[in-house]
């Protein structure tokens, strides 16, 4: 079942989402927005995972704050399982994240567009066009994030280290000594 937005949720609406809670809650939400995925060079070396984009649990996340940061609306959230201090995982709610179910309702409703519709309204177009840019705001702050956790996780001289401490097993740190002791008795130097 799709959603209306009407004038009456506008002005019920939040049109500022405070700038100190964008940067946390797009913080928190980058996190759950990336996944591992595993590499197969193809050879007999062993490639640490790579971190990508779960675009769909991003989508979760931005419409689950539009709906229920900016027109506190209540839907299904997502679950997902989490490690406790106690090293034990459990299922839990994530707030402001849609399940798929929900986001698919939701989107079936075209909600941007919708807004983008309520912007012609006299009675409300200035609180859409408020909401709707901090709303964009907040979705620059997310991509940034996401885009922050990528880069750190596939920084290239970190999968070198991680590649290198993968085949330094204590045999082939044996193996390599031997070849350096070999080389230096041969040519005098290494």
């Amino acid at each position: 079942m799709a959603t209306t937005i009407t004038q009456a949720d506008i002005q019920k609406a939040r049109d500022y989402m405070p700038a100190e809670t964008k940067e946390a809650v797009a913080r928190l939400m980058a996190k759950l927005c990336v996944r591992t995925v595993e590499n197969d060079a193809g050879q007999n070396i062993a490639l640490p995972p790579m971190r990508v984009e779960d675009r769909l649990r991003r989508l979760q996340c931005l419409h689950g704050v539009l709906c229920g940061w900016y027109f506190n609306g209540k839907f299904e959230q997502e679950k997902l399982r989490v490690r406790g201090e106690d090293g034990k995982t459990e299922e839990k709610e994530i707030a402001l994240c849609m399940s798929v179910p929900a986001l698919n309702d939701w989107l079936s409703g075209h909600p941007i567009d919708q807004l983008e519709r309520l912007k012609k309204e006299k009675q409300v177009a200035n609180k859409v066009f408020d909401l709707l840019y901090d709303f964009r705001a907040f979705e620059l702050m997310l991509n940034a994030a996401i885009r922050e956790e990528l880069e750190m996780a596939n920084d290239p001289a970190l999968r070198i280290a991680q590649v290198l401490a993968m085949q330094a097993t204590p045999e082939a740190m044996a193996e390599t000594m031997e070849t350096l002791t070999r080389m230096r008795e041969e040519h005098g130097h290494v």
